[in-house]
């Protein structure tokens, strides 16, 4: 016969009974907690991913720039330049107008946030992305 109320079974150590335990209320609790705090930081990470995408796009986009304005100031003076002497070299006067042919074409194409970065370039720094790209 089946016997109704409490069932107590007693082990070699300890009695379990059917008392819910003090710990139970409290496991949905830090449960649920632990899943708001690991969804917080899936979307930082999954947002912080898409800063970096974006900087990335801007970035290539500034530097595509400059590129267009190597391609101007190839067409434009450096042909010409190598032409006029008669070891086909560039000295370091048209090399500088060469290069400040460059930059100013990338500042009057580029627009948006990748005007902020070409417009944030140094000299030197122009000059560098500039050999980078001619090697």
């Amino acid at each position: 016969m089946l016997q109704k109320g409490p069932v107590v079974y007693t082990g070699l150590f300890a009695e379990v009974t059917e008392q819910t335990a003090w710990w139970a209320p409290v496991l949905g609790l830090v449960a649920t907690s632990f899943i708001g705090v690991a969804c917080f930081a899936l979307k930082q990470l999954i947002q912080f991913v898409m800063d970096k995408i974006k900087a990335n796009e801007v970035q290539q986009a500034a530097a595509d720039a400059l590129k267009e304005g190597i391609a101007v100031a190839e067409d434009d003076f450096v042909r010409w330049a190598k032409m006029a002497h008669s070891d086909g070299k560039l000295t370091r006067e048209e090399i500088k107008e060469a290069e400040k042919i460059a930059w100013e074409h990338a500042k009057k194409v580029v627009m948006g946030p990748a005007k902020d970065i070409v417009l944030s370039w140094t000299v030197e720094r122009v000059s560098s992305l500039i050999k980078q790209h001619l090697k």
